[in-house]
């Protein structure tokens, strides 16, 4: 009976890293096409991109489903990601380019 317990786990973990994963795919993605739509300032799309996140969490709670903190961090590690490859994109290409 342990043994089909922490297969239980051990597939509960999966699905939760995966599940975190997606959050982080999701506002990764949301992030840069809503930098790439709109260049609008970092400030404002943070703001704009964590509250998506903290209103899809909300909601969950109002439908049934639990609303989660790790979901919302995981949301904003996406947004962190993408926000370093645009700073880094944008940066080389203020560099000067020395190989042409």
């Amino acid at each position: 009976m342990s043994t089909f317990s922490r297969e239980i786990n051990l597939a509960f973990k999966t699905i939760s890293i995966l599940d975190e994963l997606a959050h982080a795919s999701l506002f990764f993605m949301l992030a840069l096409l809503f930098y790439g739509a709109f260049q609008m300032r970092r400030r404002v799309l943070i703001g704009i991109v964590l509250s998506l996140g903290a209103i899809t969490e909300i909601l969950q709670g109002m439908v049934g489903r639990s609303p989660s903190v790790t979901d919302f961090l995981a949301d904003g590690v996406g947004l962190c990601v993408a926000l370093m490859i645009v700073a880094i994109l944008f940066a080389h290409n203020k560099m000067p380019n020395k190989f042409y």
